[in-house]
């Protein structure tokens, strides 16, 4: 699908900030899909407080997705976000990186360190599963990693972390 007008490559979800620029080298998540059926959501960091420490929009290449997907997807962007920009030792991800200090709205870790996304989400994923994280859309929390989400016109998804989390 490489150099096809109007095909958006797997694993090509992007935050809207960001723009939809060519991703070389990345592992296939989602299936290709015509770029006017792209759907964007926003995603919103919460803690048990309700305090909200981030907010930005992703878009996938589909209008429906599940819950593992929504996470793989998040967790590469955002890894790749970083690994992409000066690595200035600031992460914010969903996942604390190993030998990484927490500090507010996000994790302190050696600057010019690369992270590696596959461990950031399987710590993502352990931590659904064992109710560490809850992920809600619209509000109404999900039961499942299978689960279907649809995406449609002013989708939220809350991701509350019942407890921090730490990956690779």
């Amino acid at each position: 699908m490489q150099g096809t007008p109007g095909i958006t490559v797997p694993g090509e979800a992007h935050r809207s900030e960001q723009g939809a620029e060519h991703r070389e080298n990345q592992l296939p998540l989602l299936l290709a899909v015509e770029d006017e059926m792209s759907a964007t959501l926003t995603i919103i960091d919460q803690d048990l407080t309700g305090t909200v420490d981030r907010r930005f929009e992703l878009t996938f290449p589909t209008e429906s997705i599940t819950v593992r997907e929504l996470i793989r997807e998040r967790v590469y962007q955002e890894v790749d976000d970083y690994n992409r920009s000066q690595r200035d030792g600031f992460f914010e991800g969903l996942v604390q990186p190993s030998e990484a200090e927490t500090e507010r709205n996000g994790f302190r870790i050696k600057r010019g360190r690369e992270i590696q996304w596959k461990p950031q989400y399987e710590h993502a994923i352990d931590a659904y599963e064992r109710n560490r994280i809850l992920v809600l859309v619209n509000d109404r929390q999900t039961e499942s990693l299978d689960e279907t989400v649809e995406i449609g016109h002013g989708t939220e998804v809350t991701f509350l972390r019942l407890v921090m989390l730490v990956g690779g």
